[in-house]
């Protein structure tokens, strides 16, 4: 009875708003049919995300006023007054103790071009909002279980448990009202979720983030805002979405500049830091990497010299070279040799100083493209060789990136048999790891072997292929190379 009340209440308000405005003309307004109209005016059924989108921006409706569980909002005691902010579409605030910034917090998020995500993170608003916490918590707590119980069906390499720990410590937090308890346990279950790194599961870790980021802004957790958002960019980068990931990078760094302007804990009226450096650093390296695929190289540069900047605020020195390696990959894609080999020998240093073997191995395969590019074949062969012994054991991720590096250098130098079988020996290793950039370099080189054994036509297929892989995650140097190639070499026109 109480949420069939509630709903009431918005269709009386919503009346309110359209005031003298016809229905017709109002449902052009916000983009929905009359019927969906006269439905939430007469509280049939609660109003959908989108409806409640449109109607915010087109009216400038305050969502606080309108979605209120309470009976009536706080007005001022002029009639006149509410008459005029009803017209011009402003509502005064709830004098109450709910905390300002809901659901406008979560209005203000980057538009995701994808609904679920969206009414799933509006829907735990709502709840946690109800009249009822208890009742609340009981519905959330059953979306939740479904949408893991979704995720691990989805994620076919990760056994039933797998996230078990991190699923009890999520419910156990909701079930005490621990809010930061529940938004810290969404990004942990999240990065779980993630670390499958199935593409069909990076939305159900997606939600997990955008509802933590939801709580953070609700209650100002700055740090957990800002991870949450670097999260949230982090998987729609990884899906090829890059101006969509763009946006949550800066929203995270936004975020943290907003505490920055606040002055430290020292200044006059200014409070204590809570973004780490290692979060400032990880959210301005993914947008960075970001900012490379759309071949935007001085944004790139900026965001990992100001990554540096921050790393260098760490205790943790082995986040230098992280950012040493993002810097060296830069300079190679610049083509400035000897920069790359300076981040190189840089990152190397931290590496082996703080024992992180796989950052040594990233960093090695950086050096021997420089050598590559240099065209000192044997000495980038001997490189590569003796890092594929080692991270085939110690670092499988860098495999089959170091085994597509050789096989161009091997390329390069004449050796074309070499160079197919080597890419046909660590294919499945490419494909289980599922690095874009990878995959799409792999077909480059199926065409140029194909090319130099004389099969044209398998030659195009093959840049065809990449064409249409690249253009599908985003992939903008090598939709360009496989176009230009294409074009030279069959006259055809590139697909659109």
């Amino acid at each position: 009875m109480r949420a069939e009340k509630s709903v009431g209440d918005v269709g009386t308000k919503l009346l309110g708003i359209r005031g003298d405005l016809d229905q017709r003309g109002f449902s052009k307004r916000v983009k929905v049919s009359q019927q969906a109209v006269s439905n939430y005016e007469r509280g049939n059924v609660p109003a959908s995300w989108g409806f409640l989108r449109r109607l915010s921006r087109e009216f400038s409706v305050d969502l606080n006023w309108l979605l209120a569980d309470k009976a009536a909002a706080a007005r001022s005691s002029s009639t006149q007054a509410d008459s005029l902010r009803r017209t011009n579409g402003v509502h005064p605030p709830l004098r109450d103790n709910r905390p300002p910034g809901w659901p406008r917090a979560f209005l203000d998020q980057p538009a995701l071009g994808e609904t679920d995500p969206v009414e799933v993170v509006l829907h735990v608003f709502l709840l946690y909002l109800a009249t009822e916490p208890a009742d609340a918590r009981t519905r959330l707590m059953a979306d939740l279980q479904r949408l893991v119980a979704d995720a691990t069906g989805r994620a076919a390499s990760s056994p039933p448990d797998t996230w078990a720990k991190e699923r009890e410590a999520l419910y156990g937090a909701i079930a005490r009202d621990d809010r930061r308890g529940a938004a810290e346990g969404a990004i942990l279950l999240g990065e779980r979720v993630e670390s499958s790194e199935e593409r069909s599961v990076m939305r159900d870790a997606r939600k997990l983030y955008l509802f933590a980021v939801g709580l953070a802004k609700l209650h100002r957790w700055v740090d957990l805002e800002v991870q949450g958002s670097g999260l949230v960019a982090r998987t729609l980068r990884k899906e090829g979405r890059w101006e969509e990931s763009e946006r949550y990078y800066e929203e995270a760094i936004r975020a943290f500049r907003r505490e920055d302007a606040a002055g430290g804990a020292d200044a006059p009226g200014g409070i204590e830091a809570t973004v780490s450096p290692e979060a400032r650093t990880s959210v301005l390296l993914g947008y960075g990497h970001v900012a490379k695929q759309r071949d935007d190289l001085a944004t790139a540069r900026e965001r990992y010299l100001a990554a540096l900047e921050s790393a260098m605020a760490s205790t943790d020195k082995s986040l230098r070279g992280d950012v040493y390696l993002d810097l060296a990959s830069l300079a190679i894609r610049e083509e400035q040799w000897e920069k790359a080999l300076d981040f190189v020998r840089k990152g190397k240093e931290l590496a082996a100083e703080t024992r992180r073997d796989d950052l040594l191995i990233d960093l090695r395969v950086n050096e021997a493209e420089v050598l590559r590019a240099q065209q000192r074949y044997d000495r980038a062969e001997a490189v590569l060789r003796a890092v594929i012994v080692e991270a085939e054991h110690s670092a499988p991720r860098a495999f089959p990136l170091a085994a597509s590096n050789l096989a161009e250098v091997l390329v390069d130098s004449g050796r074309v048999e070499e160079a197919l079988a080597l890419l046909e020996d660590t294919e499945d290793a490419a494909e289980a790891l599922g690095h874009p950039n990878n995959i799409a370099l792999r077909r480059l080189l199926r065409a140029r072997i194909a090319k130099a054994q004389g099969d044209d036509d398998a030659a195009n297929a093959h840049l065809m292929h990449c064409l249409r892989y690249a253009a599908n995650r985003g992939l903008t140097e090598e939709f360009d190379i496989a176009a230009a190639r294409l074009e030279g070499t069959s006259g055809r026109p590139v697909p659109s």
